[in-house]
């Protein structure tokens, strides 16, 4: 077999590929016209960007020296610019400050096929008309290239997508924007991948008003004094790979009706909150993400969201809850996901006791959580199955939501493993009607199964209850028993042969 090196890669690179895209480079100038025109060089007749734009053609290609650097202008590509390419060498600046209020870096309107690439825009302020946005695509363009450009102290947004389509954003550098790092308004099938936006006093990303089928991939957004990747009304978007860090507030949430999402291998850390699913959002899948080391909850699935499935994600130290299910949630799937060393693990939480939240927490890990595993506090009609509750402050807690007092009830847990908690197996605190069913409940630091003398009606059918340190089954109530395997209990008729 004849081998190939590198070096013989290389010469038919240089030798063969190399003239091949020159020549076809210079086919396209002699026979469809297109111009190149340099802006700042020796000898150039262009000293502004915009004069070079308003010379050029479809398809001309410009190219911005740091001769002329920085442009203390505001640019426009308008109409009957489409195809044009708007290329910096050596990272020239386009600089707003000495501009005053009421202008934006650089706009692209009514042209398409627009290529920008490698251009520095700082410094445009602020008007009454939402101007001072360092790059903006509007409306009736689409197609365009935003490449490898940096944004910074510009006073509104530092790159904007409004009501355009189809445009790639991607490699810039975004920071300090006195809004939103990057903007989509009202703009579809955009994508971004690899841009950074750090230090913005908004949102790293937002997607709004019903910017739907967008892709984000590999972004990564840093201290941001609001979320890292914000959806509000947006819709059908894929977010993979992005980073969210140390921000003030959430690394990301879908908010207010953001339905049929995919949130993929995201990782949210240092922030206030990793995820944040709520205000009726529905249908999102959010999947094999890290949630670690943030001030508050890990994933956060609240206020009347539904049907979201919250999958195979790693969940760890963060300082309040792993997992929150918040008030009014509805069948919503929380599975197969690894929920260690948080304040607590996975909270169930309800502030409606008429209302059925029929959530599932199935097969998941949790363990090692400080105060508890799982908790359902006022919680109604949800299901925990297969879990494996291990090495918590208590496996699982049930009682009312404090500050509305409604018990928890109609709950079935089921077919779990709870082994070897600090402390009870399973608490149950003014807790009413719910089932305790083919669990296993080994080796707890204090009582398997403890039911106070306020929860009632409870069922507690074939579980396995044994070794616990104080009692494997106290009963201060009335509650059903049937099948139960266990060495020690109060009353002592429980425990059956």
């Amino acid at each position: 077999m004849q081998k190939y090196d590198v070096y013989n890669f290389s010469t038919v690179i240089f030798v063969v590929v190399i003239p091949i895209i020159s020549l076809l480079f210079l086919f396209g100038i002699l026979f469809f016209n297109e111009k190149i025109l340099v802006v700042g060089g020796p000898g150039s007749p262009f000293t502004t960007i915009q004069s070079a734009i308003d010379e050029a053609s479809p398809g001309d290609i410009i190219l911005v020296t740091r001769g002329g650097s920085p442009y203390e202008e505001s640019v426009e590509i308008g109409p009957g610019k489409n195809r044009l390419q708007l290329i910096g060498l050596g990272k020239p600046i386009i600089d707003g400050s000495t501009l005053g209020p009421g202008f934006n870096g650089l706009t692209i309107s009514d042209s398409s096929r627009v290529k920008v690439k490698g251009l520095t825009v700082q410094g445009f302020k602020l008007d009454f008309d939402d101007t001072g946005s360092g790059i903006v695509v509007e409306e009736n363009s689409s197609n365009n290239l935003i490449t490898r450009n940096i944004t910074k102290f510009n006073d509104e947004d530092g790159i904007a997508i409004v009501s355009s389509t189809k445009n790639i954003i991607i490699g810039n550098e975004v920071s300090r924007s006195g809004d939103d790092g990057i903007l989509l308004d009202t703009s579809i099938k955009n994508i971004l991948i690899g841009n950074r936006s750090d230090d913005n006093e908004d949102e790293g990303i937002s997607v709004d008003f019903s910017s739907n089928n967008n892709f984000l991939l590999s972004n990564k957004n840093a201290r941001n004094s609001d979320k890292g990747i914000f959806l509000f009304q947006s819709s059908n978007n894929m977010l993979v790979g992005n980073k969210m860090n140390d921000g003030d507030d959430e690394g990301m949430e879908l908010d207010n009706e953001s339905n049929n999402n995919i949130v993929l291998g995201n990782i949210g850390i240092r922030n206030e909150g990793g995820i944040i699913v709520d205000d009726n959002t529905q249908n999102n899948i959010v999947i094999g993400n890290l949630y670690r080391n943030n001030t508050e909850d890990g994933i956060l699935v609240d206020d009347g969201a539904m049907n979201n499935i919250v999958i195979s994600n790693k969940v760890i130290d963060n300082e309040r809850d792993g997992i929150r299910v918040g008030d009014k949630t509805f069948n919503n799937m929380i599975k197969h996901n690894t929920v260690i060393q948080n304040e607590r693990g996975i909270l169930i939480r309800n502030n409606d006791s008429t209302f059925n939240q029929n959530n599932e927490v199935t097969s998941n890990l949790v363990a090692k959580n400080i105060v508890v595993g799982i908790i359902l506090e006022g919680a109604t009609s949800n299901i925990i199955q297969n879990n494996k509750i291990i090495r918590n402050g208590v496996g699982i807690i049930s009682k009312p939501r404090p500050e509305f007092l409604n018990e928890a009830q109609n709950n079935s847990i089921e077919k779990n493993k709870i082994v070897r908690n600090d402390n009870d197996g399973i608490n149950f605190e003014n807790s009413t009607a719910n089932t305790i069913r083919e669990n296993i409940i080994n080796r707890n630091g204090g009582n398997g199964i403890f039911l106070d003398s306020n929860s009632t009606a409870n069922d507690i059918l074939l579980n396995w209850v044994m070794k616990n340190v104080i009692t494997d089954i106290n009963d201060e109530d009335n509650n059903f028993f049937l099948g139960n395997k266990c060495g020690t209990s109060i009353p002592a008729n429980i425990c059956s042969d």
